[in-house]
C-alpha cells in the first residue's frame, strides 16, 4: 500500500489478485452485490481501476447482449484490461454456474481489444477461479474471503478509504427512499417564499453557509435540525442555489454532503424530490458512487420525468461516464482511486 502526494491525495491500495479484486469490489460498488455479473476495467500504463460495472443475472438468452454492453463501456472508459465477477448462488456440480456468460464477457472484451485477465464467481462467503484449476493456487472448495468479524488486511484498508458496503443494493436504495416523516409542503413553501425575497447573491451566500452549518452536523454526529432540513430543502427548489451547493462543496467534504443530502432527500415532501435528488445525485456521481447517484436520479425522474439535470446524470451513468469534475474539484472519485493492479492468481 502507498500514499499519493498531496493534501488530498488518496491512498492507493494494491490489489494482488482476484482475492484482492473480489474482496475490493463490495467497496467499489459501495454494497454487497447478489445475482450479479460485475466486470472491473482496469487502464494502462499502471492497471488502474478506472470503472466497476455490474448488471442483474438474467437466463442464458441473454449473455451475449449483456457481455457485449459491458464491454463496450468498458472500451468507452479506456480499459486494457478486465476482471470479471459473477455472484451467483446456483449449486456448484460438475463446473462452475454462469461459465457461459464468462466466455461471453471474454470474447466481448477481446472483440474490443481489453484483456480478460481474470475471473471468479463468488458464492457462499468464497471466490472460486473460473480460468484458473491448480489446487495449490486456486482450490476447488474455494477460497475464504475476509468478515468483518475477520477483517483482512486489505478489506480495513478499504473501509478506512471508502467506509463499510451496505449489505445489498436494497440498503442502498433505502438509503434515499421516502422512509421518515416527510418535512409538510407548508414548511417548505414558507422557506422557499423566504428565500425568493433575497437578492440572488445573498441566496448564494445563504445556500453555502447552510450548507456548511449542516455539513458540521453531520461531521459530529446528530445530523441536522428540522430547521435546517426545511431550509435545505427550500433552497434546493431555487435552480442556482441547487448547483451552488454542489459547487460550493469541497473535495474533503464530498463524503459527508452525500451523507447530508441522503438525509435531506428521505424527509424531502412530494413536489420537492427532484430537485434534492439530482444535487444528491451530482455528489454520488462526482464520489464515484454510481448505484447510489443512480438511485438518486431515479426518484428525480419519478417526480419529474423531465429533469434536465436528473436526464442528464442518467446518460452519463448509462454511458459510463467519469465525473466532469475540473479546476478545483479535487482527483475525481475515491471509489474507483482506492484500486491497484492485477498480479497473477490467488
Amino acid at each position: 500500500m502507498t500514499t499519493a502526494r498531496g493534501p488530498q491525495a488518496p491512498q492507493i491500495l494494491k490489489l494482488r489478485g482476484p482475492g484482492d479484486l473480489a474482496e475490493a469490489i463490495p467497496h467499489l460498488l459501495g454494497f454487497h452485490p447478489a445475482a450479479s455479473l460485475v466486470v472491473v476495467g482496469l487502464r494502462a500504463p499502471r492497471d488502474r481501476v478506472c470503472a466497476t460495472l455490474r448488471a442483474d443475472l438474467a437466463g442464458p438468452s441473454t449473455d451475449r447482449q449483456l457481455a457485449g454492453q459491458l464491454a463496450d463501456l468498458l472500451a468507452r472508459q479506456g480499459a486494457t484490461k478486465a476482471f470479471t465477477a459473477v455472484y451467483d448462488d446456483e449449486p456448484i456440480g460438475r463446473g462452475l454456474p454462469r461459465r457461459r456468460l464468462v466466455r461471453e464477457v471474454e470474447r466481448a472484451l477481446a472483440a474490443r481489444g481489453v484483456e480478460a485477465v481474470d475471473a471468479v464467481l463468488v458464492q457462499g462467503g468464497r471466490w472460486f477461479s473460473c480460468t484458473c484449476h491448480i489446487q495449490s493456487c486456486c482450490p476447488r472448495a474455494g477460497t475464504p474471503l475476509a468478515t468483518p468479524a475477520r477483517p483482512s488486511v486489505l478489506a480495513t484498508a478499504f473501509a478506512v478509504e471508502t467506509g463499510a458496503p451496505l449489505p445489498s443494493r436494497e440498503a442502498l436504495l433505502a438509503t434515499v427512499a421516502a422512509d421518515v416523516p416527510a418535512r409538510s409542503p407548508e414548511e417548505v413553501a414558507a422557506g422557499m417564499r423566504s428565500v425568493a425575497t433575497l437578492e440572488p447573491a445573498f441566496r448564494l451566500a445563504m445556500v453555502r453557509g447552510e450548507v456548511q452549518r449542516s455539513l458540521a452536523t453531520v461531521a459530529e454526529g446528530p445530523g441536522p435540525s428540522r430547521a435546517q432540513v426545511v431550509s435545505l430543502i427550500a433552497l434546493a427548489q431555487h435552480t442556482a442555489c441547487r448547483d451552488e451547493a454542489v459547487l460550493a462543496t469541497e473535495p474533503e467534504d464530498l463524503a459527508p454532503a452525500v451523507r447530508l443530502w441522503s438525509l435531506v432527500l428521505r424527509q424531502a415532501p412530494p413536489g420537492c424530490v427532484a430537485q434534492v435528488g439530482a444535487l444528491l445525485g451530482s455528489l454520488a456521481f462526482e464520489t464515484g458512487q454510481g448505484a447510489l447517484a443512480r438511485a438518486a436520479v431515479d426518484r428525480a425522474l419519478d417526480e419529474d420525468p423531465g429533469h434536465r439535470l436528473a436526464l442528464l446524470l442518467l446518460r452519463l451513468l448509462d454511458d459510463g461516464a467519469p465525473p466532469l469534475g475540473g479546476p478545483g474539484r479535487g482527483q475525481g472519485r475515491p471509489r474507483q482511486r482506492a484500486a491497484g493492479a492485477v498480479g497473477g492468481r490467488g
